[in-house]
C-alpha cells in the first residue's frame, strides 16, 4: 500500500495529508516536501515508534482494524489477503453500516453518542465531507458554501448530535443505494461496491465520513456485518484509550477509501 501511496501525484498527496490531518498546512509544500511530509503524517496518525517500520506497522494496524476490531476476516483469511483486499473489506464493512445504521434509530443512537463527544469543527467537517460524498451520484455540482451553511445551521440546533448523525447517514445512504453505486455481493469487497464512483475525488470525498462512522462504530463496540454490540477486551480500557484508538481506526478507513477509489480508476489489483 505504501508504494501506491508513493504513486500519487502531488495534488493527490497533498489530499490526504489534509484528510488525515486537519492542522497540517499544504499549500506552501514544494514537490521535494509532500512525499516527506506525508510520511510524517502517516507516522503520527498510526502512532508508528521512530525506529520501526511505516509499511510494517501500516499493515499491522489494517489487519488490527479488519480482524480484531471489527472481526471481518479470520486469522488465515488476514495472513493471505492483501492490504488492498483488507481496504477493500474495510470500505465494504463501514458502507454497509453506515446505510443500515440510517434506517435504525437504535442503532444510530451509537453513533449519535459518539458524536456527542466530538467538537463543533469536526462534526462541520464531517458533515461537509459526506454532503460531497452524497452530490458524487447527482447532476449538481457540489456547492461548498451551501454545505457549510447546512452545517452550521446543524450545529445550532438543541440536538446537534443527533441531527448531525442523521444527516451524514442520510448522506451516505443516498450514495449506496443510487444506481451508479456498485450492488456486487459483499465479498467482493470495497472496490467493486465503490465500481461507479472511482477517482480521487470519491476516495476524498468518502474518506472524512467514512472514517468518522468507523470511528463511531469502534468507540460502541460494534463489530461484524450483523453490528452486533459484543463484549472483549476492549470494553475493559478507559475512554481516553478508547477515543486514542479510535482515532488510528479513522486515520485506517480514511487511508482505506482513498486508496481503494484511486486503484479503482488506475485498475490496480
Amino acid at each position: 500500500m505504501i508504494e501506491f501511496i508513493r504513486r500519487l501525484d502531488g495534488a493527490q498527496q497533498k489530499q490526504l495529508i489534509r484528510l488525515l490531518d486537519t492542522r497540517t498546512e499544504t499549500d506552501e509544500l514544494s514537490e521535494p516536501e509532500i512525499l516527506p511530509t506525508l510520511i510524517d503524517v502517516l507516522r503520527r496518525a498510526l502512532e508508528v515508534p521512530p525506529k520501526d517500520d511505516l509499511p510494517e506497522y501500516l499493515r499491522r494496524r489494517m489487519v488490527d482494524v479488519v480482524r480484531r476490531q471489527f472481526d471481518l476476516v479470520s486469522r488465515s483469511e488476514a495472513d493471505e489477503l492483501t492490504d488492498f483486499e483488507l481496504a477493500e473489506r474495510l470500505v465494504d464493512f463501514v458502507l454497509e453500516s453506515a446505510e443500515r445504521l440510517a434506517g435504525d434509530a437504535d442503532r444510530r443512537e451509537h453513533f449519535e453518542v459518539f458524536l456527542r463527544t466530538k467538537d463543533r469543527a469536526d462534526r462541520v467537517r464531517w458533515l461537509v465531507g459526506s454532503k460531497r460524498f452524497g452530490s458524487l451520484t447527482t447532476s449538481r455540482a457540489f456547492d461548498c458554501v451551501a454545505a457549510h451553511r447546512r452545517a452550521e445551521q446543524i450545529q445550532r440546533e438543541q440536538d446537534a448530535h443527533t441531527e448531525t448523525a442523521k444527516a451524514m447517514l442520510s448522506d451516505i445512504a443516498e450514495v449506496t443505494a443510487s444506481s451508479q453505486f456498485g450492488k456486487a455481493p459483499a465479498s467482493f469487497g470495497g472496490r467493486a461496491r465503490l465500481a461507479g464512483l472511482s477517482g480521487a475525488a470519491a476516495g476524498a470525498a468518502a474518506a472524512s465520513p467514512l472514517g468518522a462512522v468507523a470511528g463511531g462504530l469502534f468507540m460502541a463496540g460494534l463489530k461484524k456485518r450483523e453490528l452486533v454490540r459484543v463484549a472483549g477486551d476492549e470494553a475493559d480500557k478507559t475512554r481516553k484509550q478508547r477515543a486514542r484508538r479510535s482515532k488510528q481506526v479513522q486515520a485506517v478507513v480514511s487511508l482505506s477509501a482513498v486508496v481503494v477509489a484511486n486503484a479503482s480508476q488506475a485498475g490496480s489489483g
